[in-house]
């Protein structure tokens, strides 16, 4: 595996271990059982993330879905904070996505 997959890989094992969050199997209520079936499950579904992500990276589009009313603004922020990075600005990004945070204590 390449250093970006790597790198998209272990973010979402990240993902399922501080947040609980799964992209790869959002309906999945079952996330406990499948955390205790040990590390291939979710070596699995972290290189088929990986690999789904630098896809979308490498068609320039990802697919995000649209914000909620409450959260429109947080949501403009994070979108250009990830633009940002992606021109290589991380001290802007960090500064919008703080922004973003704000926002969505609000």
């Amino acid at each position: 595996m390449n250093e970006k997959l790597t790198a998209y890989a272990s973010v979402y094992l990240a993902m399922v271990k501080h947040l609980r969050y799964r992209p790869m199997d959002l309906n999945d209520a079952r996330i406990q059982d499948a955390i205790q079936q040990g590390v291939s499950r979710l070596q699995a579904e972290s290189q088929a993330y990986a690999r789904r992500f630098k896809e979308e990276e490498d068609e320039g589009m990802f697919q995000i879905g649209v914000a909620d009313p409450q959260h429109a603004r947080a949501f403009v922020m994070v979108v250009e904070g990830a633009r940002l990075l992606a021109a290589n600005e991380p001290g802007k990004a960090t500064e919008l996505l703080e922004m973003a945070i704000r926002s969505i204590g609000k």
